[in-house]
């Protein structure tokens, strides 16, 4: 809430969506203050906690007293302060607003626990708790990379299965979690261990050597050799193994190139303005930040793009899925058209869908969000071996998908080779055989 001399004069409700708080007219919560900058301070969501984040602010934050650095948790009856002129005070976390949170989460443990106590076991439960246990073990060695692959992994198997059909989609993750929590003790905090784990492989990776072509400048003999180059390394970006692709989709995403070539150049143009943010939002979400390319195909990154279906956005959210993952639809007032809190919602959305596919098949996450989870898991189903060959090149080989589907990720990977590395003339792209 925020005070005035000590009293209450607005309070503010904070969910698990990002709370920006400034000057700007477009802040969640606008103040007013001479030194209170545009876009001060923002309260999100992590590991189940609230996050206080100053937004490098030119006069800062201040928490208990002490100006704020980076980022601290809020707890209960935490006063701060922006720029000290405009005073908060964090009341925790209200009861109504978690009532229908519990009881989802009342229920997952309540069956977990009938099961055990009616002796009866079930595989995939049993497969699930040993994923998440090989992840804690993982973590206590400080084999991150594994630890995190391991509760995709288990989430994956449970949302694959049906073991989490009475939960929405927006919640699966964290009612996943409280599941698995109960059937390992409650003794650790999976949701953390997840974020930790994330955050301490990323930082493990070597970088990758700095690419020195570019698609805009090289002659036409050697773009082949450069565009393959630039495909091999927007996967490894995606945390995908280049050995897995085809040879075919080399040639297919530079006729995408040759395709939509004005399209991709006014898009990466107008984009600019949001990929730092949505790249930032991504990487909050444990997402690979490649992944705001999504939003350049999309809708060529036009916040008022609407599609004759009634998708609407930068990220084209349908009415429903919009509302599951907390975006407000209808009225005077349609989110879809925020920026960061569709960038928001995608990220969460994009995460929930890494969980069931797997992170190392981030090309079904893709196909997901153009075709929709169900189709691509019927596909899936389709395959002779769905476990051993469960990936996107798998289904495209098999014909299991549809060609707008297939088309879509090479769309995909066109954009982001495009942004990364610049758009090729015509002129080049013809020379080259395109």
């Amino acid at each position: 809430m925020q005070l005035e001399g000590g009293r209450r004069v607005r309070t503010t409700l904070v969910d698990d969506v990002p709370v920006t708080i400034g000057r700007d007219l477009g802040c969640d919560v606008v103040v007013e203050g001479a030194r209170v900058s545009r876009s001060h301070a923002r309260i999100e969501m992590l590991g189940g906690l609230h996050h206080l984040v100053d937004l490098d602010s030119a006069n800062g934050t201040r928490h208990r007293g002490r100006p704020l650095e980076g980022r601290v948790v809020l707890e209960a009856g935490d006063e701060f302060t922006l720029a000290d002129e405009v005073a908060f005070r964090y009341e925790g976390e209200r009861e109504l607003p978690w009532l229908w949170v519990g009881a989802a989460v009342a229920i997952a443990v309540g069956v977990v626990i009938a099961l055990l106590v009616q002796g009866a076991r079930d595989p995939v439960w049993d497969d699930a708790v040993r994923l998440a246990g090989e992840a804690v073990e993982a973590d206590d060695r400080r084999d991150y990379a594994v630890a995190q692959q391991r509760l995709r992994s288990a989430v994956g198997l449970l949302l694959r299965e049906g073991r989490l059909d009475q939960v929405k989609r927006s919640e699966v993750v964290e009612v996943a979690m409280a599941r698995l929590e109960a059937e390992l003790g409650g003794e650790v905090d999976l949701e953390a261990l997840f974020a930790r784990s994330y955050e301490r492989a990323a930082r493990a990776e070597p970088e990758a050597e700095p690419e020195e072509c570019r698609l805009d400048e090289i002659p036409a003999d050697a773009f082949d050799r450069c565009l393959r180059e630039r495909i091999e390394g927007v996967m490894i970006g995606l945390r995908q193994d280049p050995a897995q692709v085809p040879e075919r989709f080399y040639g297919e995403v530079a006729r995408r190139l040759r395709l939509e070539h004005r399209f991709l150049a006014s898009s990466l143009a107008r984009g600019e303005r949001y990929r730092e943010m949505m790249a930032e939002e991504l990487q909050r979400a444990y997402m690979p930040p490649l992944l705001h390319y999504l939003a350049c195909i999309e809708s060529g990154y036009r916040t008022q793009a609407r599609s004759g279906a009634g998708a609407v956005g930068l990220w084209q959210f349908m009415p429903g899925t919009a509302r599951d993952y907390g975006l407000r639809v209808g009225g005077d007032r349609d989110e879809r058209m925020d920026p960061r809190r569709s960038t928001v919602a995608a990220a969460r959305y994009l995460r929930s869908l890494a969980f069931e596919f797997g992170g190392e098949s981030l090309m079904l996450v893709l196909a997901s969000y153009n075709r929709g989870e169900n189709a691509v898991r019927r596909s899936l189903k389709r395959l002779e071996d769905p476990y051993s060959d469960r990936s996107y090149w798998a289904l495209v080989e098999a014909g299991y998908l549809p060609a707008e589907t297939a088309e879509y990720v090479s769309r995909f990977v066109a954009a982001a080779v495009a942004g990364e590395a610049g758009v090729p003339s015509e002129a080049l792209l013809r020379a080259a055989g395109y």
